[in-house]
């Protein structure tokens, strides 16, 4: 929504994607800091409000995107429209958009 506001001359395929890059490119920079600290606790980010605000964008969006990250925390509202869609994740949160739209 910001970038069509702000940038609305940003390539087509680009729009609703520049928020879920970079929340991916902070989460791969995390695991990379993290991963050789051989620590017990397992260091994770919390994905806060991956809900969408506007009503032609399917209410998951950003669940689906960032399946498979350390937490998400999730409105009721997208909860309830994931379980009456019965939809399953599987993990996305390390597969970057192709090259044309970074």
């Amino acid at each position: 929504m910001y970038t069509e506001q702000e940038i609305p001359h940003l390539q087509p395929g680009a729009q609703g994607l520049v928020g879920i890059l970079n929340a991916k490119r902070v989460w791969q920079a995390n695991q990379d800091f993290w991963n050789d600290k051989d620590l017990i606790l397992q260091q994770e980010l919390i994905f806060a409000s991956t809900d969408t605000k506007q009503p032609s964008v399917p209410a998951w969006k950003y669940v689906q995107a960032l399946a498979g990250s350390d937490i998400q925390n999730t409105p009721p509202e997208t909860n309830a429209a994931i379980a009456s869609h019965d939809i399953e994740f599987c993990r996305t949160v390390d597969v970057m958009p192709t090259l044309e739209i970074r």
